[in-house]
Formats: structure tokens, C-alpha cells, sequence
């Protein structure tokens, strides 16, 4: 299930950044939006919900005249919309209003926001939803995404979203988790280790993916299991949600710390090699032992199926390591972007 809210003002008409729909004279509309519209709502789980900009008492008649014009227009074009919100309502209640349009929404909705303005970039982080802009150029990066046509939108939307859940129970761990690739840098983990807690929420929030993990281990024998088989998931949902890699720029490349500075190179190789060069003074940072921080990638990358190298140089060793990871992390958003221009694998075999 996908729910696309689009931004009448802006994103469906050609109207101006924080300008209303005043008259009749203002329904132009995007360049190729009924046509990329139409393709998108042919996927049967797709639902599509006009957003409003609030006006005045004054223009509230007139507002709703042009309003319902609009969506007659759009109808005879053979499309139909779920319903029709307006950014107070959604400013007061985001779930309320959406329970208002009588939509059952599973949670694992998939949910876009395509608008043109910082207020309505704050709608989409109140919904939960993707935020893309569209079609006016912004300095702010509070967008997810910034696209000037209607035909990247589309090419976006179209793409399958990477999402993946591992589970893997032994006799010494029990571990669930999920990774979205296309995520917001979201994180909820609990595995019983602050500083590897620390590290993972580090990684969602670097990368731009979101995170969830419940991690069971046999803390009271050490910590060995729960680091090695919480890389194992990790690795394997990984794989699991690159799929086939097509389109994807497969190469991810450095992060200073403070003193630190770590050196991270990443290729989805298909193949999985762990090159390390880092040294710890010492034995334990928080409360997991530094000789696990190798084994951790070393276990990552034999699941992930990739090719990883790791340097560090820096005197604090919290630092340091947070460095790595921090590090790996924007190698990895890096790698799995999606190429402007290419939809093949990256490699002269074809495969990867």
C-alpha cells in the first residue's frame, strides 16, 4: 500500500511557492501531471490525496468552487482521488485527518509527500512521509528529495521500495530486524549493548536508512554472540533489500572525528573481502570489548556480500570507531543511490 499526498498549489497547479488558488484564471496545470498522475494511480495500491493551502474566510467559497473544478477536470482524465485535506488540518492532527477521509491505512504504508515549501516539508515529517519537492528551487534541505518534473517523480515512485526483515534464532541469539534502504535515518534497536545501540543508531542516521532491531543475546556468557550475529541479520537484510543492485552507484568512498580521521571504501561487489587497519589502546569502549569491532564488519560484509576496506587514525578511541562507523555509513548511502542515468547493474558482467 502506497498514499501519495500531493500539494494542489505547487506540486498539481502551477502556482507559486505560499500563494492560494485566488480564481479561475490560476488553474494551469503542471507539465505532465495528468499523464505521470495516471500511471501512477494504475497500481492498485496506490491511493492519492489532494492537499490544500489554507486561505481566508473571504476566499473559502471561491476555494472550494475552484477546488471542485479541479478535481471534475481531473476526473474526466479518469482520476479519482481518495480525498482532499487542507495543510491546517493536517498542521492540527495528521492522523485524525487521515482517519477523516474513512481510508483504512495498514502501518506498513508506504507515504510520499510532494509539495514545494518548508511548511509543507514539515507536513510530510508529520505524517511520516517522504517529502519531495518539486518544481521551484530550494536551499533548504529539509526536502527528502528534490525533483523539477513530474516525470521524476514518477521514475522515483516506480522504483521498488528496498525494504527487508531478517530473523535468525540460534541457541545463543534471537534477532529480528529491518532495514528500509529508502528510509529517513530512523532507529529503534535494543540489544541489551549501549555502545553497539550507539553505533547502529549512528549507522540509520548517516546512511538515510531506518533501522528497527530487537536483538536477544546470551549476555551473561559475553558479548561475542550478540555482536556476530547482530552483523550476520544485518548483513543478510542488507543483501536481502539491494535485490538484483540495478541502477545502483555500487561504490560508496572518508570522515574526520574531531582527531580521528577513518578511511572507508565500499564496493556491492557481490564478493566479500574485509580489509582492516585499525588499532585499539583499549580492551573495552563502553561496554563492548574492541576486539569485536573487526569481527563485526568482518561477519557484516561475509552476509552483506560486499567488499569493504577500513582505516583510522586518532588518539581518542571513541572517537575513532565512532568515525568508522559514521563513515561506513555515508560510503554506504553512497553506494546504494540510485544512478541519475543508469538502470543496469554497474558492471561489465551484467550482474552483481
Amino acid at each position: 500500500m502506497r498514499i501519495l499526498f500531493v500539494v494542489q498549489e505547487g506540486a498539481l497547479l502551477q502556482i507559486p511557492p505560499e500563494k492560494k488558488v485566488e480564481s479561475i484564471t490560476d488553474v494551469q496545470f503542471m507539465p505532465g501531471v495528468i499523464q505521470q498522475l495516471v500511471q501512477i494511480s494504475n497500481d492498485e495500491d496506490t491511493i492519492i490525496v489532494l492537499i490544500n493551502r489554507t486561505g481566508t474566510k473571504d476566499t473559502a467559497q471561491s476555494s472550494t468552487n475552484i477546488n471542485q473544478l479541479v478535481e471534475n477536470l481531473l476526473q474526466t482524465e479518469g482520476l479519482h482521488f481518495a480525498g482532499r485535506l487542507t495543510d491546517l488540518q493536517i498542521s492540527n492532527d495528521a492522523s485524525g485527518s487521515i482517519q477523516e477521509l474513512e481510508i483504512s491505512v495498514p502501518p506498513v504504508a508506504a507515504q510520499y509527500l510532494i509539495g514545494t515549501t518548508e511548511k509543507e516539508a514539515a507536513l510530510g515529517r508529520k505524517l511520516q512521509a517522504v517529502s519531495c519537492a518539486l518544481g521551484y528551487p530550494l536551499t533548504s534541505s529539509s526536502f527528502d528529495h528534490t525533483f523539477t518534473n513530474w516525470t521524476q517523480v514518477q521514475q522515483f515512485l516506480q522504483k521498488p521500495r528496498r525494504i527487508a526483515t531478517v530473523h535468525r534464532k540460534t541457541h545463543e541469539t534471537d534477532i529480528e530486524l529491518t532495514i528500509d534502504l529508502d528510509g529517513q535515518g530512523k532507529s529503534q534497536i535494543q540489544s541489551g549493548l549501549g555502545f553497539l545501540d550507539h553505533m547502529l543508531e549512528l549507522f540509520a542516521r548517516h546512511s538515510a536508512c531506518d533501522i528497527k532491531a530487537k536483538i536477544g543475546g546470551d549476555l551473561q556468557v559475553d558479548e561475542h554472540h550478540t555482536v556476530e550475529d547482530t552483523a550476520i541479520v544485518l548483513g543478510q537484510a542488507i543483501d536481502k533489500a539491494l535485490g538484483d543492485k540495478r541502477g545502483v552507484e555500487r561504490y560508496g568512498f572518508v570522515l574526520p572525528m574531531d582527531e580521528s580521521l577513518a578511511h572507508v571504501a565500499l564496493d556491492l561487489s557481490g564478493r566479500n573481502t574485509l580489509v582492516w587497519s585499525a588499532e585499539f589502546k583499549r580492551e573495552r569502549i563502553g561496554d563492548m570489548p574492541t576486539e569485536l569491532f573487526s569481527h563485526f564488519f568482518k561477519s557484516l560484509v561475509d552476509n552483506a556480500r560486499c567488499n569493504l576496506h577500513i582505516k583510522v587514525e586518532g588518539q581518542n578511541e571513541h572517537h575513532k570507531i565512532e568515525a568508522i562507523f559514521k563513515a561506513f555509513a555515508h560510503a554506504f548511502k553512497q553506494a546504494i543511490r540510485y544512478s541519475e542515468t543508469d538502470r543496469h547493474p554497474l558492471s561489465t558482467k551484467g550482474v552483481l
